[in-house]
């Protein structure tokens, strides 16, 4: 059941993150595809403090990092700002999808969680 889980969650999550992707820019890195790295939990809909009673298992939440995360941070058709979560990184946001990026080229993190009832994307970290 988990695997199912996982499975459908890394397919709801590539399609809710296309939205936010350019033709030009799927087509590019689909010829360059890059190994996923990170992590991945599921959990409640409020990561800090959640109220009691709340369930424990309606959001599955990614955090990829190195060269994906890097391709994601590129792709995502918004500005870029400094992090105000991490000094010295750069970061863009759009929708609920937010990725920053470091100096070093890996050094890239992008964070997300998909509403497992739902199917929508939803914040994937507090800051």
């Amino acid at each position: 059941m988990a695997a199912a889980l996982t499975r459908l969650a890394a397919a709801a999550m590539l399609c809710t993150i296309a939205s936010g992707l350019s033709a030009a820019g799927i087509a590019a890195d689909m010829q360059h595809p890059a190994r996923l790295a990170g992590e991945m939990f599921i959990a409640g809909a409020t990561l800090v403090d959640p109220p009691p009673g709340e369930p424990n298992d309606t959001h599955v939440y990614f955090s990829l990092s190195g060269a994906a995360a890097r391709q994601l941070y590129r792709s995502l058709k918004a500005a870029e700002i400094l992090d105000a979560c991490t000094p010295g990184r750069r970061m863009k946001t759009v929708g609920n999808v937010r990725c920053s990026v470091g100096s070093k080229t890996n050094d890239a993190l992008c964070d997300f969680a998909i509403d497992l009832a739902r199917g929508t994307v939803a914040p994937g970290s507090v800051c």
